[in-house]
């Protein structure tokens, strides 16, 4: 990095603390990506400050959106039959700063970068529209592209599976799996002195069908990292051995947690390669979070067996409360990268909610209602945390939205209407209260203490 972009991100990062976002703005736009288009850090941030914006100033509407666009959004369709992908690229930043997230603009700007030979920057573009809307199959596609031309194998495959999924009935895309999963073996056989080099010798023949078994062993796993290791010594830049040897690292933690942290130290280095790969961002997240969460049973283990000892059950607060201070914090900077991701937003208002950092957790769980298969248990957490704060009309509105639609053998329905029942009775509402535990007694007559809640409500 230059001294001048040096000096051009300071004085950014001095607009940004003082919240000019105007002047942040016309930094990153106008000046460091004039001069490193393909910065994405800069386009990253200048996404960032402009949402920022819109959050402290009010955002437009769709159409004061389209009207203060609709100059930038001519040019830009022109430039494209033109092919003039620096204006392309230009005119749609312009029409971004009124609709940050508009999908159709987005995607021309990622194919702009693309044919500019700005990879980083459309992968980046195609992985926030992916973001934005998972079901964008054409921002798949390209992705798919993109990755295959860099020789990443495994990406092009996910993205382009994802697409064929989305689209059942296109041909095309199915056999694009197939193409690139034929070039993902035909590279590995030429690239990595894979199978024919291999079976020259009957050791190395060995070694290749030791790699290929299925690990079932704590041994096994060790066996494989020792030869994984060897060959990453052999070549240290070669990113496939390093995230296989990750993953072999994974399996050795199911033995010895220490495997998390020579598999987030791999991965650290992979990403290093690869700074704007966000699913190796989350492994790394989560091999600090699964090696307490790994500690944590081995001690609720042992307390289990010695319930008294009062030394293991302050060690096992002390990991507990370790593990949640972990996920907060390296689930808020994935989060903040990745606002849509359900996935995320669930798990880190889980971690903000047992910290009792209720409003954080609240605003999390509405992200995270947005995915069908979240949607209960984020209501639910919702609805607990209402309650917490004792703002029970709030609370009650969250129960119910989660129990809509939802029959009593539904896992969480008795949890629900049991909490529902609560609400009521804490509310003051005494025949709702009734109403609400007599349904649940219907189903579960064992269920929690509602028999004694019913007889104290009926007195």
């Amino acid at each position: 990095m230059s001294e001048q972009i040096k000096k051009l991100y300071k004085r950014t990062e001095e607009a940004l603390k003082r919240n000019n976002y105007d002047l942040a703005i016309e930094l990153l736009k106008n000046q460091i990506l004039k001069y490193t288009p393909n910065d994405v850090k800069a386009r990253k941030l200048l996404r960032a400050t402009v949402k920022k914006k819109h959050q402290a100033h009010g955002a437009p509407t769709k159409g004061q959106a389209m009207s203060k666009g609709i100059g930038a959004q001519a040019k830009l369709k022109f430039a494209q039959m033109r092919k003039k992908w620096n204006t392309v690229i230009e005119e749609a930043e312009n029409y971004l700063l009124h609709d940050p997230s508009n999908v159709p603009v987005l995607f021309s700007l990622g194919e702009a970068c693309m044919h500019s030979g700005h990879t980083d920057t459309a992968i980046f573009v195609f992985e926030d529209i992916y973001a934005t809307d998972p079901s964008h199959v054409k921002s798949l596609i390209k992705l798919s592209e993109i990755h295959k031309g860099l020789g990443h194998y495994d990406k092009a495959i996910f993205y382009c599976q994802k697409a064929a999924k989305l689209s059942p009935t296109d041909g095309e895309i199915s056999r694009e799996v197939k193409r690139i999963a034929a070039m993902k073996t035909t590279d590995v056989y030429t690239e990595a002195k894979s199978s024919r080099d291999l079976i020259k010798d009957k050791d190395k023949a060995n070694v290749l069908e030791k790699l290929n078994q299925k690990i079932r062993s704590k041994e096994d796993a060790e066996e494989v990292i020792a030869i994984l290791k060897r060959q990453l010594q052999e070549d240290p830049e070669n990113k496939k051995l390093l995230r296989d040897l990750a993953e072999k690292y994974l399996i050795l933690a199911k033995y010895d947690f220490n495997g998390y942290d020579n598999a987030a130290e791999l991965l650290q280095k992979y990403l290093e390669m690869d700074p704007t790969n966000f699913d190796t961002k989350y492994k790394i997240a989560n091999c600090k979070v699964n090696k307490l969460s790994g500690q944590m049973e081995v001690l609720r283990s042992k307390l289990k067996k010695n319930p008294q000892d009062a030394n293991i059950s302050q060690q096992l607060k002390q990991v507990q409360k370790n593990k949640l201070a972990v996920e907060i914090q390296e689930y808020r900077v994935l989060a903040d990268e990745r606002p849509t991701e359900s996935d995320l937003r669930y798990k880190l208002g889980k971690a903000l909610f047992q910290c009792k950092q209720f409003d954080e957790a609240i605003a999390n769980f509405q992200q995270a209602i947005q995915s069908p298969g979240l949607k209960v248990e984020a209501l639910n957490y919702m609805g607990q945390a209402f309650l917490h704060k004792k703002n029970y009309a709030l609370a009650e509105a969250q129960f119910k939205n989660a129990l809509d639609g939802l029959n009593s053998g539904h896992k969480a329905y008795k949890t629900l209407l049991y909490s529902l029942g609560v609400v009521y009775e804490s509310a003051g509402k005494k025949a709702d209260a009734i109403d609400t535990f007599t349904s649940l007694l219907n189903i579960d007559i064992q269920y929690k203490d509602v028999s004694d809640r019913l007889e104290k409500l009926k007195v």
